[in-house]
């Protein structure tokens, strides 16, 4: 049998020649693509890469807003300091406030104010001046609404404005400050920037108690309690000392202050309806981990009585003034002052306008 072979065609070698001629521009387009490909993906990763940093500033302007505005460095206690930012705040700029000081707070509609309040000024004006003694801050806040509580009794009540020109024609200013201001620029640099707080005005005012204390330091009076004997109490070294009617921080910017505030904060952006003893409730959960103290039980009178002691007393006083007169101590016992305050004559009888809970 025979095999036969069949020969290649003669054009078998310029076929092979073509077929790399396509190989190779087919490898030249490769190489061509491929840069531009990847130019593609790379103009694409920096589009992303630009997007997530704009997403990421989004937010952390967001959060900015929505956090506080202090930095972490300014928990720290220094005293006598001033919070970095608080020294932007046009308030702090303008008051010349010491931590020697003791503060009030009243609204700006208080056109009426219980005469048991008049005489927690007048008792803490004439206790000073002394040792350490600063002067009595009265700070009337405006911008905030007005609740009036028709369930409460009737009270003897008199002016504020009356009563603070009194105090002042009979002290002077270096014992009496009035500071007007808005909520607005009270509230300008603190955690609470932006917070509508105007219709609350129970939250609002211990708001603007706490933003004081944390700006300038200081001794915070409730307008219940009355220096029966002494100086007013002070709080000294590092430690804040606090009670169910006084709040007493050595320094500025103090952590434990700071913590309170960003406690009620929270408790606001909650919504739930703030009362005097909620307030109380938020301080006394916040001294953990921070320096702070309730204040000494000796500091505070109980029963009308008290105890002897060459430091600051006062007298809780529940029941009503009468006879138009500052109750005091004498002999360790509660009286009634013999002589009238100055500010008698505007003595008004009406109906208590405390709000006794924000809803």
């Amino acid at each position: 049998m025979k095999i036969s072979r069949k020969c290649r065609h003669g054009g078998d070698d310029d076929d092979d020649v073509r077929f790399m001629a396509k190989v190779n521009k087919g490898a030249q387009n490769i190489m061509v693509a491929v840069p531009d490909q990847l130019a593609v993906v790379f103009m694409w990763s920096l589009l992303t890469a630009a997007f997530i940093v704009i997403l990421m500033t989004a937010t952390c302007v967001v959060l900015r807003v929505e956090s506080p505005s202090f930095p972490p460095a300014a928990l720290q206690t220094s005293r006598g300091a001033r919070c970095s930012a608080v020294s932007e705040n046009s308030l702090v700029a303008r008051l010349d406030v010491d931590p020697g000081d003791v503060h009030y707070v009243f609204l700006d509609d208080d056109n009426r104010i219980p005469l048991l309040s008049a005489c927690s000024l007048e008792s803490a004006v004439n206790a000073g001046p002394g040792v350490n003694n600063g002067r009595v801050n009265v700070f009337v806040v405006s911008g905030i609404k007005r609740i009036v509580n028709h369930n409460r009794t009737l009270s003897k009540q008199v002016s504020l404005s009356s009563t603070l020109s009194d105090l002042k024609a009979t002290y002077g200013d270096a014992r009496l400050n009035v500071t007007h201001f808005t909520l607005e620029e009270c509230l300008e640099c603190s955690p609470f920037k932006g917070m509508n707080l105007s219709g609350h005005p129970t939250l609002a005012k211990f708001v603007v108690q706490l933003v004081v204390l944390w700006q300038f330091g200081g001794t915070l009076l409730d307008d219940g309690v009355v220096v029966v004997r002494g100086d007013v109490y002070r709080a000294t070294g590092d430690t804040v000392e606090y009670g169910d009617r006084a709040i007493s921080s050595p320094v500025a910017c103090h952590a434990f202050v700071y913590k309170v505030m960003l406690s009620v904060k929270k408790y606001a952006l909650s919504g739930q309806p703030f009362t005097p003893d909620i307030g109380r409730t938020i301080v006394n959960d916040s001294a953990t981990g921070v320096d702070a103290r309730p204040v000494a039980d000796w500091v505070m009178c109980r029963g009308g009585v008290a105890a002897v002691d060459d430091r600051c007393y006062y007298a809780e006083t529940i029941a009503e003034v009468h006879g138009h007169r500052c109750p005091v101590v004498v002999g360790g016992e509660e009286t009634i002052r013999a002589s009238s305050p100055k500010f008698r004559k505007t003595i008004i009888q009406a109906t208590a306008t405390d709000a006794a809970e924000d809803v």
